[in-house]
């Protein structure tokens, strides 16, 4: 029986003859990776919204020296991103949900937009 799958991309069997373990690094802090951490969630009201409803938020304003970091950005809704505007957390009276940090990044996390037979879930 073959297998076919969407464009024919994707082999039903492969065949590994050498394994290199390679360290995965660090992605860009922008805000589709930002959101996705935060699973869609705002980090200041709990809600879960859709991609298009998520700003970035820095917790340090950058007119006060935060930087754009995986440790210094979180999800956050338009309206909590408003009201919390140039203040801290602290400041706001909006305590974090979850304190921002960096993102532990795997083999799954890479391969998240694509289409993943289903032979191949049991090696990846």
């Amino acid at each position: 029986m073959v297998v076919k799958y969407p464009n024919d991309l994707f082999p039903a069997v492969i065949v590994l003859k050498s394994y290199i373990r390679k360290q995965f690094g660090t992605y860009a802090c922008n805000r589709k990776n930002v959101v996705w951490r935060d699973k869609n969630t705002c980090q200041y009201c709990g809600g879960r919204f859709k991609f298009i409803d998520l700003t970035m938020d820095h917790v340090i304003p950058k007119s006060r020296g935060g930087d754009k970091a995986w440790t210094n950005i979180v999800a956050s809704c338009k309206r909590c991103n408003n009201i919390k505007g140039n203040n801290t957390p602290a400041e706001a009276k909006m305590p974090l949900i979850r304190e921002p940090k960096v993102p532990c990044w795997d083999v799954q996390v890479l391969l998240r937009d694509r289409f993943i037979p289903n032979e191949w879930k049991d090696f990846i």
